[in-house]
């Protein structure tokens, strides 16, 4: 498991998010360093968004020939977890600058497992046997669960109908494909919307099979040429993006692929979008679209395309104490001389007052001006971050007047 560089906030996958990094038995980096990079120069050059070389493009057709991508979890008592597959149409990778059609994935062959991908009439299409090692790649030490992951090139995907894995010839865990694929439209934001600041995206989705179903939103921002991930794995019908992600521009796609486990379905919008940034001098608060009863997470308050500088700012952010609690305020140690900072979590309320000190300039671009760590209650609900009485001053005590100001909406649900 591991991060995601296109989501906001950042998706670090747990430990039952099994991929290819799937063998680290702890995270293999932490909140605070990912954001250390996420914020650095290096991905926020003069404010573009990095090239990313990739061409994985889901499912939009499938074709005679294709991948077959098959990862899973082996427990030491024996019993195997639901595998999970990805079908990949045709050469998913040709194209992409600097890419060769990957060379086929597999564990060390053995007789202990073996991975089984069958047609409707039960015959085998593809094979792959292989011991399970319970031992952690990196320290060398004994571990569980076992993981294993297995492309089969050269697959008719038309026709595969069932992957399973078997032990002594013992099926222990498989999934089929069902008799309908999942449907799904995007029903927001309409086609020639211009996207800005926090914006969510929604869409419908059904399954005649009653199946559980799996969403990942990607963004193309060449006309279909190359499509980046923006969400992935996500269970409900909606999800919540910072546009400042996004490259500013006219001509950006947007797909939704909908899984059922086996069966993948792709919806996108017929008119490209435009990307605007937020304005000079606007402020906003950015945070997670969703969190879990109990969870804690980071949101952090921002004065966007600061010009000609801010030498000091104050604030007050209000938010139901019923729906979370604050748990500590971090202020910008740039702006050192702090002349109140107090949190109600009776009332509700964040306020502070801060600035620089010193002979030193005005801070320029994009700042932030608070880090705030909240836990969010025992119920569900729609948790308003809103900043109020906002005033921000140049060095020498000039106004500097906040075009816009814009809040947070978090939903709480298990």
């Amino acid at each position: 498991f591991g991060i995601d560089l296109y989501s906001d906030p950042p998706v670090i996958y747990p430990p039952t998010a099994n991929d290819v990094m799937a063998y680290c038995a702890q995270p293999w980096i932490s909140p605070h360093t990912y954001r250390k990079i996420f914020d650095s120069p290096f991905l926020q050059v003069d404010g573009a968004s990095p090239e990313i070389f990739t061409n994985f493009q889901p499912q939009i057709e499938t074709t005679d020939s294709g991948t077959l991508l098959v990862s899973g979890v082996i427990y030491p008592n024996g019993t195997v977890a639901q595998p999970e597959v990805v079908k990949l149409a045709g050469d998913a990778f040709g194209g992409a600058a600097g890419f060769a059609p990957p060379p086929p994935v597999a564990p060390p062959p053995g007789d202990d497992y073996c991975l089984n991908v069958e047609a409707a009439d039960h015959s085998l299409l593809a094979q792959h046997c292989f011991d399970a090692g319970f031992i952690d790649l990196e320290s060398g030490q004994p571990t569980e669960p076992a993981t294993f992951f297995v492309s089969v090139p050269d697959v008719d995907l038309n026709r595969v109908s069932k992957v399973s894995v078997t032990k002594q010839q013992v099926e222990q865990a498989s999934v089929s494909a069902s008799n309908s694929a999942p449907q799904v439209q995007i029903i927001e934001p309409a086609g020639d919307a211009v996207l800005r600041g926090r914006q969510t995206i929604r869409w419908q989705a059904s399954d005649a099979d009653g199946d559980s179903l799996r969403f990942d939103l990607f963004y193309s921002p060449n006309n279909g040429e190359r499509w980046l991930p923006l969400a992935v794995r996500l269970s409900g019908n909606s999800t919540t993006i910072n546009a400042a992600q996004l490259p500013a521009g006219q001509r950006l796609l947007l797909r939704v692929v909908a899984s059922d486990g086996f069966n993948s379905t792709v919806a996108q919008l017929e008119q490209p979008l435009a990307v605007r940034p937020l304005p000079e001098n606007s402020l906003s608060v950015v945070g997670p679209a969703a969190v879990h009863p109990g969870e804690s997470f980071e949101v952090t308050i921002v004065a966007n395309q600061v010009s000609p500088g801010l030498f000091g700012a104050q604030l007050e952010l209000y938010f139901d104490p019923q729906l979370a609690q604050v748990e500590r305020v971090e202020i910008n140690p740039a702006l050192g001389l702090v002349a109140a900072s107090e949190t109600d979590n009776q009332a509700g309320r964040v306020t502070f007052t801060a600035s620089r000190k010193g002979q030193v300039d005005n801070l320029t671009g994009d700042i932030t001006l608070a880090r705030l760590v909240l836990t969010a209650g025992p119920q569900s609900g729609t948790l308003s971050l809103s900043p109020e009485n906002v005033q921000a001053g140049i060095k020498g005590g000039i106004p500097l007047p906040m075009t816009e100001i814009q809040g947070l909406s978090i939903t709480i649900s298990p």
